[in-house]
């Protein structure tokens, strides 16, 4: 477990948490299981695109800015460009 992994878990967690989401519920809208959505959030596994891709909306990220907390993308230059 990397400092990333739990990095990026805590990240989603606090999220989920900020939007009064409970990780059942996530489960039921990005079609994860709940004990995958939880070693995520422990930083136990480290998402795949594809499940990224899932959370994104329910978490209320665009896919390119989660995917850009996962080291996927590059993320955008502080100008904008």
């Amino acid at each position: 477990m990397t400092e990333k992994d739990k990095s990026l878990g805590r990240i989603i967690k606090q999220r989920r948490l900020m939007i009064r989401l409970t990780l059942q519920k996530l489960a039921i809208l990005s079609m994860i299981s709940v004990s995958h959505l939880g070693r995520i959030e422990r930083g136990e596994r480290f998402p795949s695109a594809s499940i990224l891709q899932r959370m994104a909306k329910p978490l209320g990220f665009e896919e390119s800015a989660l995917f850009s907390l996962a080291g996927y993308l590059s993320p955008p230059p502080a100008g904008g460009y």
